[in-house]
């Protein structure tokens, strides 16, 4: 008797652990539906990112260099600034912020980290044909912005290779750029 009860409670551990994944942890695997992970998504120019809420699509990720002369007598400046612009589309029942689809980014040579962002939304590529992304931006559902979002860079901190952290569609990602 004794000797089935200790069976019955072996078999019934053993059903338990089977249940539970054997004990194994899969806290590290990344669900990219729902957007959860323990750590940051590899994003590449054409990456889709998609959750119940979103569909992010990154459509470019550079770094631009241009002169600011401030006046006749100053001296040129150079300004370097990262550029990110993506195609996003609501797929909720209701209107979201746009803020709510592509945040947190922050830009990182070495040691440096830049996080200063400006968002943009519009259709064209000139400052006039874009808007400020404010906290209350909406995008409608199934509409479908493009979103720009631009990072100035201290000039003698960008060498080789760097890499922008941000948050697309809930999801922590990152992408490599380099100088």
């Amino acid at each position: 008797m004794k000797k089935r009860i200790v069976k019955l409670l072996i078999a019934a551990i053993c059903f338990t652990l089977c249940a539970c994944n054997g004990g194994v942890d899969n806290s590290g695997t990344k669900d990219v539906q729902q957007g959860n992970t323990s750590a940051n998504r590899a994003l590449e120019v054409g990456d889709t990112i998609k959750n119940d809420m979103w569909e992010v699509t990154l459509s470019r990720a550079d770094i631009s260099y241009g002169t600011l002369q401030l006046s006749s007598d100053s001296e040129k400046v150079t300004n370097i600034q990262c550029s990110l612009e993506f195609e996003v589309k609501n797929r909720h029942n209701e209107s979201q912020s746009l803020r709510d689809a592509v945040n947190d980014v922050v830009v990182k040579f070495g040691d440096n980290s830049y996080g200063e962002c400006s968002y943009f939304y519009g259709v064209g590529e000139t400052e006039s044909s874009q808007s400020s992304v404010t906290d209350t931006a909406q995008i409608e559902p199934s509409d479908t912005q493009h979103m720009y979002a631009q990072i100035s860079i201290s000039e003698k901190n960008i060498t080789g290779k760097g890499v922008v952290e941000l948050t697309v569609a809930g999801q922590r990602c990152e992408i490599a750029i380099e100088s």
